[in-house]
């Protein structure tokens, strides 16, 4: 059974796939989960510092994926 299959069917209670995201500070799985993409600060930043093509800057953290414990409030980034 696929990934995208064991999301909408459902897997088995002892799948070793099984995989539940916990807080690494509290270890509450109540985690918010977003994709980041452009960042104004960060391309009006390179743009102060670097000239007019710091605006690229922006796509720094593009693509990444940060948590955020609600419970805690704790955020970390996995690349």
């Amino acid at each position: 059974m696929g990934f995208i299959d064991r999301i909408f069917n459902g897997g088995d209670d002892d799948d070793e796939f099984y995989y539940e995201l916990h807080c690494p500070r509290c270890g509450s799985d109540n985690i918010w989960t977003e994709r980041l993409g452009f960042s104004w600060s960060d391309a009006f930043w390179g743009n102060i510092i670097f000239g007019k093509h710091g605006w690229l800057f922006g796509f720094r953290n593009r693509g990444k994926i940060e948590h955020q414990c609600l419970h805690c409030g704790y955020t970390w980034r996995e690349d």
